[in-house]
């Protein structure tokens, strides 16, 4: 149960990484494709926009 526990609390945060990771992901998809459609097209401000500047390591959907 000791040497079990371990893994089991690393593989579900792992996840759990993963899946917030993914959420973040989705959600920066979804604001590029409502910026993609709006009427004036400077959407060159993903870098100091709030939502990447905490995440320097997801890579943006260019």
């Amino acid at each position: 149960m000791g040497k079990g526990c371990g893994y089991v609390s690393f593989f579900s945060f792992f996840f759990f990484l993963l899946l917030f990771v993914h959420t973040i992901r989705i959600f920066q998809l979804i604001e590029k494709k409502n910026n993609n459609s709006n009427i004036n097209g400077d959407d060159d401000d993903d870098e100091n926009h709030p939502a990447n500047l905490h995440n320097p390591y997801i890579p943006l959907p260019r």
